[in-house]
Formats: C-alpha cells, sequence, structure tokens
C-alpha cells in the first residue's frame, strides 16, 4: 500500500511540473498595465490621429504582440451630403481574435476602466463592434449616436488573442472624438512565458 502510494505522489509530482520548452501564458492583464514581467507595451509616439475626410474611410492596423501578423483594423468612415451626414469607428478582429463588448444582443464596444482585469470572464467577440457611430439628417431634425467611447478619456478596449495553444489578454487606450475622428494613444498585451 505504501508503495502505491508512494508511486501515486511521484506521478503527480512529474505530470504536474512544467515540461521544458512548454509554453504558458498570463491568464489577465489590466488595463493600462504597461510593466511587468509578461507584457508587452507599445506607446504611440506621437499619439496616432485618424481623421478620415470628404466622405471617406480610415483605417489603424494594429499587430498586439508584434509577430508580424494584425490582430485587429480600428475603422473610421465618413460620409457627408447636404441635410445627411454618417460616421463610424469600429473595431475589426482578424484570425479569431476578440474584443470586450458591452453584453448580449450588442455589438457596442465596452469601456474599460484603468486597473480591471481583462480575463476571460469578460463579454468577448470576433463580430465587428461599434467604438461610436453618429448619424444626422436636417430634414428629420435628428442627431443619432451609438456607442460607449465618445469623449471618454483614460478607458481602455480589452482584446484576446489566439496563438498556438494559448491566449494572450491585451488592451487599447484610444479616445473617440465627435465626427469621425479617434486618438490611438497605446497598446499592450501579455507575452508568453
Amino acid at each position: 500500500m505504501k508503495k502505491l502510494l508512494f508511486i501515486g505522489l511521484i506521478s503527480i509530482v512529474i505530470f504536474s511540473c512544467k515540461k521544458e520548452g512548454q509554453k504558458t501564458y498570463p491568464e489577465s492583464i489590466l488595463a493600462g498595465q504597461s510593466s511587468g514581467t509578461g507584457v508587452k507595451y507599445i506607446d504611440i509616439l506621437p499619439d496616432d490621429t485618424i481623421n478620415p475626410i470628404n466622405s471617406s474611410s480610415k483605417d489603424y492596423l494594429i499587430d498586439l504582440n508584434h509577430d508580424g501578423i494584425t490582430d485587429f483594423k480600428l475603422h473610421a468612415y465618413l460620409f457627408q451630403a447636404p441635410g445627411f451626414g454618417y460616421t463610424s469607428r469600429t473595431i475589426i478582429p482578424f484570425n479569431d481574435n476578440e474584443f470586450v463588448f458591452a453584453g448580449v444582443d450588442s455589438t457596442l464596444v465596452d469601456t474599460i476602466s484603468s486597473s480591471v482585469s481583462i480575463n476571460k470572464n469578460l463579454n468577448w467577440t470576433h463580430m465587428e463592434g461599434t467604438l461610436y457611430s453618429t448619424s444626422w439628417d436636417s430634414q428629420m431634425s435628428g442627431y443619432y449616436f451609438s456607442g460607449l467611447l465618445n469623449g471618454v478619456n483614460d478607458k481602455y478596449v480589452g482584446t484576446r488573442i489566439f496563438v498556438g495553444d494559448g491566449v494572450l489578454y491585451g488592451w487599447i487606450r484610444l479616445r473617440v472624438i465627435d465626427g469621425a475622428i479617434f486618438v490611438v494613444y497605446d497598446y499592450a498585451c501579455t507575452e508568453e512565458n
């Protein structure tokens, strides 16, 4: 019986140890975290302002973990005609990557405050999401908007990208300015260990 118990304990120790060359992945990152073990941070200097002009669109591509593969596209679109206009700012994940959204039946990107944990327990989607959009019509005297990011400062978009057999959690800090303009300040993600 003691021999069986000893063999069982040895087996547990052997199989629970990290194998040489085996990668591990942090299970979260704090929004705004820019340093620490297992964190890759990119500060965009000077900050990038994305501003489509005269009924056009502009894209901003983000390779969150700098592996040469685009992970997300930030898209700004502006359409104007006499008496009518429309703007949209969206995030589009590539390669089944995901961002945090506001909840069920929503395409709105959620705003995450500084130091909030970005982890598997949030609402994730790989569909295109709305950062902020507006439309106006002078004939109908209407101005309509949707989105949670207009004019807010120090809020983050939570992200996760899938690499090999793991997940890298991250964030993008940006600010949407009324109209189709947005500013990208910085971003970060966890790294494989």
